[in-house]
């Protein structure tokens, strides 16, 4: 039944457009992400863009055998036209979980997000999330991620892009900071 829905979930979201599929990379980290466009699902407005996003991360620690895996499923909203100078803003709010050795994280951090998009060719995206305490469950006190990127179009829907992120955690074990990337990345991402 899982396949099944999987398939059709995929398969539907291939028909309607302006959704994403993002794949990164630097030294130690791995990330997978997709952004599926709702407005098509929903019949929403023109006004502005819904997204359903989903990411998985893989951070490889200093001790080789421990691997730091965070999973994300969010949602948010971005303007459909950019304004005079190029600029498109958009927020968003995501459920986060992990699990590392004996710390359990979850966190639903809220976050906003701007675009410059000065041509066609290139665009630089910066996000940035927060959970507070109250936001925060489980072994974890807060939550922040920051990232910023440039990307180069190469193809109509395909692009390359490099940047920086920092996703870091703190725990309510003496207060220990679990650090899920502090480094430069690169990737493609394709929009369909």
């Amino acid at each position: 039944m899982k396949k099944i829905l999987y398939s059709s979930l995929f398969a539907t979201t291939l028909l309607l457009g302006q959704n994403e599929f993002k794949l990164n990379i630097n030294n130690k980290t791995l990330e997978i992400a997709g952004d599926v466009y709702l407005n098509n699902l929903y019949n929403l407005n023109n006004y502005t863009n819904y997204y359903f996003t989903a990411s998985y991360m893989k951070t490889q620690t200093e001790d080789e055998d421990i691997s730091n895996r965070l999973s994300t499923v969010g949602f948010k909203i971005t303007n459909s036209r950019m304004n005079s100078w190029g600029l498109s803003f958009g927020m968003g709010m995501k459920a986060i979980y992990s699990s590392i050795e004996d710390t359990d994280l979850m966190a639903m951090p809220l976050g906003l997000h701007i675009q410059y998009e000065p041509n066609e060719m290139f665009f630089f995206a910066l996000e940035g999330y927060y959970s507070p305490q109250v936001l925060t469950f489980m072994d974890a006190t807060n939550y922040k991620s920051g990232e910023f990127s440039i990307n180069y179009r190469i193809l109509r829907d395909g692009y390359i892009y490099a940047g920086f992120r920092k996703i870091i955690a703190e725990t309510e074990n003496s207060n220990k900071e679990i650090e899920f990337d502090d480094n430069p990345f690169f990737g493609f991402r394709v929009r369909f």
